[in-house]
């Protein structure tokens, strides 16, 4: 290869890059939202901890229920489950309302039946009410606030 070849081949390089930077020019900066998008970052990371630190640590509830209750561990741990089942269940709904323009609401609505459901385990005696509050009214709760969060 001769130096033409060599001059011919870096002339190419070198308007081939030329063109390549016409065409895609540096990309933008991200966009900063500022204060308020940064707070729904940190409430949405909030509700993740809420909806997953709640149904992560339900061995210590079921520790509780077993010994307080004197149930079978086998019947305290249906409370857990459906926890669960209904966090997953109710997201496919709450998920569309959000994608509908509705994502404030189903927040609202969840936290306030998480809030409701763990006020009255607080006050539950028997097991069929720590199933109603816990198990059904929290896992609603945790469905309807979970999607949204992360969508």
């Amino acid at each position: 290869m001769g130096p033409e070849a060599i001059t011919a081949s870096a002339g190419v390089d070198e308007s081939f890059k030329q063109a390549q930077m016409q065409r895609d020019p540096s990309p933008a900066p991200p966009p900063d939202g500022g204060i308020r998008a940064w707070s729904q970052v940190f409430a949405a990371h909030l509700i993740n901890c809420l909806t997953w630190g709640s149904s992560a640590s339900f061995g210590v509830y079921q520790l509780h229920y077993t010994e307080t209750t004197l149930l079978p561990p086998s019947q305290v741990s249906w409370i857990g489950s459906i926890q669960i089942f209904l966090t997953f269940a109710i997201s496919a709904f709450s998920g569309r309302s959000a994608d509908a323009g509705y994502a404030r609401h189903a927040v609202l609505v969840g936290t306030s039946l998480c809030v409701l459901g763990t006020f009255m385990t607080s006050l539950a005696k028997t097991y069929w009410q720590i199933f109603l509050a816990q198990g059904i009214c929290e896992g609603i709760g945790m469905g309807i606030m979970y999607m949204p969060a992360v969508t």
